[in-house]
């Protein structure tokens, strides 16, 4: 064992309780508005389910709180030594929400996949490794002024988010 890998399971085990910190607002903010909610054990496909009454969502949440001065969505897509698929890759979810303390991002989860189809094509938008990554991460930045005009994604108050038009889409 590698003298590093005390100090990233330590960092793994950080962003796991941020992770659950979010998921925790997420899910406070959705049942505040009346939507029903239930958190996604045991399962990597998605963190949690919602309904508000006419659709069911299964969320994927990234918790952004340490950059929330950041002007940009990071997408995971690939971890570890092997660069094997992750995060938007895998993610059976149907909306994503980034939370970025009293402000989230939120989009269609297909949506957003395709955009970054058409983006890797132009190489707009290059794969790189994240330097504070807790297990060899890769993905994408994308800036989050460009990306929030999309009819698919939006930017808001956390205390908005269920007035949110990705929820209609």
């Amino acid at each position: 064992m590698s003298s590093s890998t005390p100090k990233r399971f330590e960092l793994w085990e950080q962003r796991l309780t941020e992770g659950v910190q979010a998921e925790r607002l997420i899910s406070m903010a959705l049942a505040k508005a009346g939507w029903w909610v239930m958190p996604a054990n045991d399962t990597a496909a998605y963190d949690l389910a919602t309904h508000n009454s006419t659709r069911l969502f299964l969320i994927e949440l990234k918790d952004e709180s340490r950059y929330a001065t950041s002007k940009n969505f990071c997408i995971e897509l690939l971890q570890g030594p092997t660069s094997k698929p992750s995060g938007l890759s895998i993610s059976e979810s149907s909306v994503c929400i980034h939370v970025f303390g009293e402000m989230c991002g939120l989009y269609k989860t297909q949506a957003m996949r395709l955009f970054l189809k058409a983006s890797a094509r132009s190489r707009r938008y290059p794969i790189k490794a994240f330097s504070a990554a807790d297990n060899f991460n890769k993905g994408i930045l994308l800036p989050i002024v460009e990306v929030s005009k999309e009819l698919w994604c939006d930017y808001t108050e956390l205390e908005k988010l269920t007035e949110s038009h990705v929820w209609r889409q």
